[in-house]
């Protein structure tokens, strides 16, 4: 058999899109292995004085283009000019040259195509316009074999596909009658098709014995469908070269089919990776649970690489929820091919729902990953909420809320999309996809708008979701909350001492008409009458409470507020804490709180007299209590004693804590002790040493 080189195929008739997916990752072979494809024209047919633009691929063994290949042109024959001489295959390992022809033209033009030391030619026939020739009769033939080279083994075959078309390159009449003939090249001289002892003319002798010979089996015969014939062709034993000649009508074209070797030992090229079923459903829920899972195995040249050859079976990812090949998790699972060159194992899905993907391999060759997808089984929970949970609405008209449905299977996976969801109110109106109830679910989610309004109630709102026949419900709750009504004061520091560091919290709840929580950031306002109170606060919450909260603080006290009293008390101040929040009608809440004070301090308390007193004079004695904060105390007797003159015995405190007493100076110049015990019997035992000075 001559040598082969790199083969050029028509554009417009590539092979069947099955035989591209099996070789697509074939890679590159060698030079010396390619064989010739076919060659032809984008156009059949050109009107003399027009142009015709002539397509070529450059071809390995599996039909996968090769780029960076010179193509020669040259027409052989006939009338017309080329564009280039040579042109260098595309990635695609595609080149176009552009075939002009001049007025008064006309005949058949052969243009040869050359790669290596391998050729092919196309025949394009330029017409008169105004010459003869029927619509539909043939004027041109084109042929292709899938695949382009077959082993030559007695059993394998190839697919030959003859595409018949009028002079206006029109697909001919359905129905017209195609001849084959496989065998020796020749010269159909009485045009019947066939090769005819004594007439037809014997191009090559590849044998040598002085005859034309068949070479394998074609059909003799087939009729066209839209303009296209097919036959098969079955391969000899026998290496070499088969010319496949077909006729139609008047004319016909030759085809070389390459006779290949049977390999010593047959390779697995490409693995074509194929599920069952694509979709199934979570286990235990009455679905498909199972799919088969096939490879197909081929050889460099698109061949079914037969039986006993190892393929592993692997789940490359998966959603995780126990999905594997036959109960062996994610693999590698091994099995054989049979005799048709294929394998296969049972995927089984798990309980989440999402995509698997396995792989196939067979030693350095993997397949494409094929996609399995694990649909949710039907619906068996809902969990239903609204946003916002509380809105101010009891009284407002057409107040929307958002509420979503979450449709689960068995086991919590998200159901199927269009999955219905019927919602329902109580109060109010609720709207799904359209003014109906009704709701479909997207990736497990469904949603409906719930507006305020007629009918009403409490304000405290039962909405509900439910699917598969009302078997799976699912509740929730809204609040349309009323205008603020009434205010608790939770809790509040009932005593606080009268000191700056002094502090404590007020908590209070606020509630609307009908006793529900109001809206989150209603706005609550304090005073205090004595002390210190952060003046405003915001409502949190609003679904399970409605509460604010705010810091109190204590202060030093001017008065003693609690006198008069026969003794102290221990209270410097009632304070009265007022709370409102816009409440109808002005009502607020009140409560009381104490501010309490300590013992007297002598640090803080004090006498004040003049510093200098004339003998036998009557004067004035202040006397000043505090506690130790400096808060006045009233109510506090003091007793009172000099050890010359003579004083009151005994003074009371007033609210500003301040106790006058009259001292009566002796008559000579002397330095006089004045003593102040406070005997209050609560809060008392401070003593006062005041020296007075007489002059």
């Amino acid at each position: 058999m001559r040598k082969m080189s790199l083969a050029l195929v028509l554009l417009l008739l590539l092979p069947s899109c099955e035989n591209q997916d099996r070789v697509a990752d074939v890679p590159d072979i060698d030079e010396n292995y390619a064989f010739v494809g076919s060659f032809a024209p984008t156009s059949w047919t050109v009107i003399s004085g027009g142009a015709v633009g002539i397509n070529a691929m450059v071809v390995n063994p599996v039909n996968k283009g090769i780029p960076g290949r010179t193509v020669t042109f040259t027409i052989t024959s006939g009338p017309g000019n080329l564009s280039a001489d040579s042109l260098v295959s595309n990635e695609q390992g595609m080149v176009q040259v552009l075939l002009t022809t001049q007025e008064g033209d006309v005949g058949s033009c052969v243009v040869r195509a050359t790669v290596g030391d391998s050729h092919k030619d196309a025949t394009v026939q330029i017409v008169d316009p105004g010459g003869p020739g029927e619509e539909g009769t043939p004027a041109a033939v084109t042929l292709e074999a899938d695949p382009p080279g077959v082993i030559a083994n007695g059993h394998t075959s190839a697919t030959v596909t003859a595409a018949v078309y009028d002079q206006w390159s029109n697909p001919v009449t359905d129905g017209t009658t195609v001849k084959f003939a496989a065998g020796e090249p020749f010269t159909d001289v009485d045009g019947n098709g066939y090769f005819t002892d004594g007439v037809d003319v014997l191009l090559e002798d590849f044998d040598l014995d002085g005859e034309w010979d068949a070479i394998g089996a074609i059909d003799a015969t087939a009729t066209t469908a839209s303009g296209v014939a097919v036959v098969t062709y079955n391969a000899p034993e026998d290496t070499g070269a088969v010319h496949i000649k077909a006729t139609a009508g008047e004319v016909s074209e030759d085809y070389m089919l390459e006779l290949l070797p049977v390999p010593e030992e047959m390779e697995v090229a490409s693995i074509l990776l194929v599920a069952s079923y694509p979709s199934m459903q979570v286990k235990a829920t009455g679905g498909v649970e199972a799919t088969p899972v096939t490879a197909y195995c081929f050889d460099a040249l698109g061949q079914s690489v037969g039986e006993s050859w190892e393929v592993e079976f692997e789940i490359i990812h998966g959603p995780g929820g126990g999905e594997s090949l036959e109960s062996q998790g994610y693999g590698p699972v091994s099995r054989v091919t049979d005799g048709d060159g294929s394998a296969t194992i049972i995927a089984n899905s798990g309980t989440i729902s999402g995509t698997m993907y396995v792989r196939a391999r067979s030693g350095d060759v993997y397949s494409a990953a094929t996609q399995i997808t694990i649909s949710a089984g039907p619906p068996e929970y809902i969990s239903i909420g609204v946003n916002p949970g509380n809105m101010r609405a009891w009284d407002i008209e057409h107040v929307p809320a958002l509420v979503s449905a979450l449709v689960g299977d068995l086991y919590h996976n998200p159901v199927a999309d269009n999955t219905a969801v019927y919602f329902t109110c109580d109060e109010g109106t609720i709207i799904g996809f359209d003014a109906s109830g009704v709701a479909y679910t997207d990736e497990g989610f469904a949603e409906a708008t719930f507006f305020s309004g007629d009918p009403r109630g409490d304000g405290v709102i039962e909405i509900t979701a439910s699917t598969k026949g009302g078997t799976v419900i699912g509740r929730t709750g809204l609040i349309t909350s009323g205008p603020p009504a009434s205010i608790q004061i939770l809790s509040y520091p009932t005593s606080m001492r009268a000191a700056v560091e002094s502090e404590g919290t007020v908590l209070v709840r606020v509630l609307d008409v009908n006793g529900n929580f109001v809206v989150n950031g209603t706005l609550v306002e304090f005073d205090l009458d004595h002390g210190i109170i952060t003046p405003t606060a915001i409502t949190s919450d609003g679904l399970y409470d409605s509460v604010a909260e705010v810091d109190i603080y204590g202060e030093i006290l001017r008065l003693d507020y609690s006198t008069p009293g026969p003794t102290d008390d221990g209270v410097g101040a009632w304070a009265t804490l007022t709370a409102s929040a816009e409440l109808q009608y002005g009502a607020s809440s009140q409560v009381n709180i104490s501010f309490t004070t300590d013992r007297a301090r002598a640090q803080r308390s004090f006498v004040e007299i003049p510093q200098l007193i004339p003998a036998g004079s009557t004067m004035p004695i202040y006397i000043y209590v505090k506690d130790g904060n400096g808060n006045p105390l009233g109510d506090h007797e003091l007793a009172l004693t000099v050890d010359g003159g003579v004083i009151d015995e005994s003074v009371m405190t007033d609210s500003t804590g301040e106790a006058l007493a009259t001292f009566v100076a002796p008559d000579s110049t002397s330095d006089v002790i004045l003593r102040v015990d406070d005997v209050d019997p609560n809060y008392g035992g401070m003593v006062l040493i005041q020296k007075l000075t007489v002059e």
